[in-house]
């Protein structure tokens, strides 16, 4: 399994954590918005590091034909997967809408370094609803039916 704690999606939390740190900094509505933006992303990230990131992280071995150490908790990791993809989806509007009040107080406030943050923010979570999730959830079903096809 790769290491978790070097995956893209672990790394870009990690920026987006930073870029937020400076923005919760900045004075007026602007510090306002991100420090709310923050508040909501920390639970969120800490959601998809828990149930998406391993999923995604067997992937590349399910697509060598690796398939030992996946099998062990993939299953039990697509369940749980599935049980949090309502909370994941209620997080991701809710950040959306703190993401454009960030977006409206940078733009008033001239600090577009913000409003593109935001922006560039929304598509990450666009790109985790419709090709990151689905791809945790199909290496869980992978995992499923090698189980299956192994007994």
């Amino acid at each position: 399994m790769d290491d978790a704690s070097r995956h893209p999606l672990k790394t870009g939390h990690e920026a987006v954590r930073s870029t937020l740190k400076r923005a919760m900094r900045e004075p007026g509505k602007t510090g306002e918005a991100a420090r709310k933006v923050a508040a909501l992303a920390d639970g969120h990230f800490l959601r998809e590091e828990k149930f998406v990131l391993p999923l995604l992280a067997i992937l590349p071995g399910l697509a060598r034909g690796e398939h030992g150490a996946a099998i062990a908790g993939g299953q039990r990791l697509a369940a749980q997967l599935r049980l949090q993809l309502e909370q994941l989806q209620l997080d991701h509007r809710q950040i959306s809408e703190a993401l454009h009040e960030l977006a409206a107080a940078a733009e008033a406030e001239g600090k577009s370094e913000y409003v593109g943050f935001a922006e560039d923010f929304l598509m990450h979570a666009r790109t985790e609803e419709e090709v990151l999730y689905p791809a945790a959830i199909v290496a869980g079903e992978c995992v499923r039916l090698m189980r299956a096809a192994a007994r």
